[in-house]
């Protein structure tokens, strides 16, 4: 019964009153048998009927367009629904393009990072192997010294051998020719003995100014392939430096692009138009707006004006963490262009 109502309620009314009707009629209770006979107040009746009949008629009319109104107001919401989740399905659309859009930039951008962090690895890895290189080239150098050395050292003891053999031969020969000189002899030997040992003396010392001065040498070819190392490693991190600037400045110029684009007011027709132009900025320390004006136009002064306003309702701006870059002159002062049809 409740399913027949919702789906006909009018109907329902309708029989609802054509059935109290009749029960009235029933309870009124003619016969149509008997000659009806002369009511006491006949107008009475008779306007008391028709009086029924018009408020049913009325109740009647009065549902029916009741309903209709229902169901015009019905009709007007589901299509102002209908029309309300287009819109939003539309929106979501652009929506989603936009942060594919952005999704993409992101992914480019770390592409380029992990190639350039790549090449720093493999300049890196080049710089060591040069490094262990020449360390092997100075360890194979101080291998030779220390050969040349042991030679020299082997020489020398076997002059000294040499002239010990020579000079025991000699005094030999002069004990035999001079028997009777011993006590000169053994004076000359005493002096042959000093001798020796003088310039055993001054050999050691010769040898060893040698020495000092092969250590010297060592220490200064050391400092000298130190100070390259230090250069070279400076060089490097300061190239690494230079690239982190790099990244972080792409970084921070890309949100402020995608901050002032969030905060661009959409003009019809701009994107259909190819429409862009370079916005020049001028930034506080915390990223405070102290200058915007175009200064290359799009030939569209109101689109030019949007742009600008754009920036000052972004302010305060993204700004560098580094405080190098977030200082430096070119970035506090710079240019960028702003082209809706690369963010939107």
């Amino acid at each position: 019964m409740i399913e027949i109502f919702k789906r006909n309620p009018v109907a329902v009314v309708i029989a609802l009153v054509m059935h109290l009707v009749i029960v009235l009629f029933m309870l009124v209770g003619v016969d149509w048998l008997k000659k009806p006979q002369q009511p006491t107040s006949v107008v009475e009746v008779v306007q008391a009927r028709v009086v029924d009949h018009a408020k049913v008629a009325a109740e009647v009319e009065k549902l029916k367009q009741a309903e209709a109104a229902k169901k015009k107001t019905h009709d007007a919401a589901k299509s102002k629904q209908e029309q309300q989740l287009a819109e939003l399905k539309k929106k979501q659309k652009k929506e989603k393009k936009r942060l594919a859009d952005l999704e993409k930039k992101r992914k480019q951008l770390e592409a380029k990072e992990q190639t350039a962090i790549d090449a720093a690895k493999k300049r890196q890895v080049k710089e060591q192997v040069a490094i262990d290189e020449a360390k092997k080239r100075k360890a194979k150098k101080q291998a030779a010294i220390d050969a040349a050395k042991k030679l020299k050292a082997k020489k020398q003891a076997a002059i000294d051998a040499a002239k010990k053999l020579k000079a025991k031969k000699q005094a030999a020969i002069d004990a035999a020719k001079k028997l009777k000189a011993k006590k000169q002899a053994a004076i000359d030997a005493a002096k042959k003995r000093k001798v020796k040992e003088q310039a055993a003396i001054d050999a050691a010392k010769k040898l060893k100014a040698k020495k000092q001065a092969a250590i010297d040498v060592a220490k200064k070819r050391k400092a000298k392939e130190q100070a390259e190392k230090d250069a070279a490693e400076k060089a490097l991190q300061d190239k690494m430096r230079e690239e982190q600037f790099a990244r972080e400045g792409m970084s921070v110029m890309a949100a402020i692009k995608n901050k002032v684009n969030d905060n661009w007011v959409y003009m019809p027709g701009a994107v259909e138009k190819g429409l862009k132009c370079a916005v020049r900025v001028r930034l506080g320390s915390n990223g405070t707006v102290l200058l915007a004006n175009v200064v290359k136009s799009s030939g569209d002064a109101a689109f030019d004006r949007s742009v600008e306003t754009a920036v000052w309702k972004s302010e305060p701006l993204p700004m560098p963490t580094t405080p190098e870059l977030r200082n430096h002159p070119d970035f506090r002062e710079h240019t960028f262009v702003f082209d809706p049809s690369q963010s939107r």
